[in-house]
Order: structure tokens, then C-alpha cells, then sequence
């Protein structure tokens, strides 16, 4: 999976687009929804911040200094 694209950022915010992911070639389901998360900028736990069929996303708040980390999943009818 790749990284995240970084579109626009500001000091507090970030807007990201993250990759569509195909539908598995073993006769997966389609994806449903995807899920992002990001950490607290502090090496801490994640936190969903969107689970949708959006792949473009804003991401507000965030604190000057800190490195955040971002992931997402797709999710499928049977889940993630």
C-alpha cells in the first residue's frame, strides 16, 4: 500500500488523498468504505478520523512540532 498523498497543508491542517485499493485478484469483495486513522502526533494510539468512500480527506488541529503517522484500510462487507 502506498503513502498517503499530501494535497494542502497549513500549520494546523493537512488535506490528503490515499490511494484506491483494487479488489483482491482471488475474487475478493468490493470495498465498501475506507477507514484512515491517525496517531496523536506523539508516537500514541491511533484514532479513526474518517471511515467512508471518500479518498480525499482534511485533517484539522494538529500541533505545530509533532510528527503524526497516518494509516488506512479498506473495508469490504465482511469488514476490514
Amino acid at each position: 500500500m502506498n503513502s498517503p498523498i499530501l494535497l494542502e497543508y497549513t500549520q494546523t491542517s493537512i488535506t490528503i488523498r490515499i490511494e484506491t485499493l483494487p479488489v483482491a485478484a482471488t475474487g475478493g469483495s468490493p470495498v465498501t468504505g475506507y477507514i484512515i486513522m491517525i496517531d496523536d502526533g506523539l508516537g500514541g494510539d491511533f484514532k479513526q478520523v474518517q471511515d467512508s468512500l471518500d479518498t480525499e480527506l482534511t485533517i484539522s488541529n494538529l500541533r505545530s512540532g509533532r510528527t503524526y503517522r497516518i494509516r488506512y484500510a479498506g473495508r469490504n462487507i465482511v469488514y476490514d
